[in-house]
């Protein structure tokens, strides 16, 4: 089985690891969970755990984990002993001297039978955030910052109060008082300004010259 490229992901490549490893002894090998059948020689290999290392992982430090994998032998028992017997004659460096359980059979939902745990180490590397080098001066910018007032009334004059009034780019919002007065601080000084009004039902625009210093007098039609 060929190893993955360069631009495989860790569990990738440690799953291919093992199954390049166990297929160097000349055994055929299936990834599969074991199935209850015995019909014919297979090995087979079945992920059942991500395990961390017991080291806990420092800040910036690659993430350590190991993949515990079940192997089992499908087949005959003699055929299976035989094919138990190639695989270990050749060196094993993912074996892990434990015992597999009987719940661990029970959860893949087969009946307990010959099997090998095997371990493959993985490392996840964390990308580290770094900012990017000054290679010159920084430049700063001034923006000149005004205050707009005005009134916010009916076609006859009569105050509005409780009307949102909102520049357009999200910047500065307020809301009329009890006379229908309003301000708004913080907008830019040097171009237009579109004003947002809503309130009552109605969703009006208007729009302040740059160099206006005038109220602003927002008429709506009730």
């Amino acid at each position: 089985m060929p190893l993955p490229d360069e631009h495989t992901g860790p569990l990738v490549s440690a799953n291919a690891a093992l199954l390049h490893q166990l297929a160097a002894a000349g055994v055929a090998v299936e990834m599969s969970p074991p199935p209850e059948s015995q019909d014919r020689l297979r090995l087979m290999v079945w992920p059942v755990a991500l395990l961390p290392e017991d080291v806990p992982a420092q800040a910036g430090n690659p993430l350590r984990l190991r993949v515990r994998y079940v192997v089992a032998v499908g087949g005959p028992a003699e055929a299976a002993l035989a094919l138990w017997d190639r695989l270990l004659e050749t060196e094993q460096p993912y074996l892990v001297p434990e015992k597999v359980s009987s719940s661990l059979w029970q959860a893949i939902g087969v009946g307990q039978r010959l099997g090998l745990l095997f371990e493959v180490p993985v490392q996840f590397a964390r990308p580290v955030t770094t900012a990017p080098r000054v290679t010159s001066l920084p430049s700063l910018v001034s923006i000149s910052l005004r205050r707009v007032h005005g009134r916010v009334v009916t076609s006859g004059g009569v105050p509005l109060a409780g009307m949102r009034v909102a520049a357009a780019d999200g910047t500065s919002v307020t809301h009329s008082d009890t006379n229908g007065h309003f301000v708004l601080s913080g907008v830019q000084a040097d171009q237009p300004l579109r004003l947002n009004v809503t309130g009552r039902g109605l969703r009006l625009a208007a729009e302040v010259a740059a160099v206006s210093a005038e109220p602003v007098v927002i008429t709506c039609e009730i």
